[in-house]
């Protein structure tokens, strides 16, 4: 399923190559609306997309406000590359961005969520099963992999997928992570 770009004029202010995105008919209100029935109510006020002048394939979350490069959306349609990074990067408000952990050794948890809530959301859109990329992330797991890398490789296979691959397997079924995220919420 292919959705369009709606693109809005650049900020002539600061002369900032920006373009927001507006995805439709599945974007970015649809991915919130998404991940508020599995983690809660959105953790801030706003959310933005601004796309930046970098290589393809990079994208940061900041608290609000996910960047992205621009090569990656030219287009104009949104393919399965674009819909991951979307959602990974939207995933890391809650995980990442409203909750930090105190050590670097931790990012595990930043990484593995928001790529678990990227497999979700590419379920819920019928792009790939939760289940099957757990098999594929856990079919390439590479020789010698721990549960604590090295700071060389803090952000590599197991920060990411391994971590994901974990929680695929202890939050089967997936009402599990609903339950402690709302649990969560309503404690704070």
């Amino acid at each position: 399923m292919k959705r369009h770009i709606q693109r809005v004029k650049p900020d002539e202010r600061s002369g900032a190559v920006m373009t927001v995105l507006m995805p439709r008919p599945c974007g970015r209100d649809d991915q919130i609306a998404f991940f508020e029935e599995w983690f809660g109510p959105y953790p801030f006020a706003d959310y933005g997309i601004a796309m930046t002048d970098s290589d393809p394939g990079l994208a940061m979350e900041n608290q609000g406000l996910s960047m992205f490069s621009r090569t990656d959306f030219g287009s104009g349609v949104l393919y399965e590359t674009t819909e991951m990074l979307l959602s990974h990067e939207l995933a890391h408000q809650w995980f990442g961005d409203a909750v930090t952990p105190a050590r670097w050794i931790d990012i595990w948890l930043n990484e593995s969520f928001a790529t678990y809530g990227e497999w979700m959301w590419l379920d819920h859109v019928g792009i790939a099963t939760l289940g099957s990329r757990a098999e594929s992330a856990l079919a390439d797991r590479p020789p010698g992999s721990s549960a604590r890398p090295p700071v060389s490789d803090l952000f590599g296979y197991n920060s990411y997928y391994g971590g994901a691959v974990v929680l695929q397997r202890a939050f089967a079924p997936l009402d599990v992570l609903r339950a402690i995220m709302w649990l969560k919420f309503k404690l704070a």
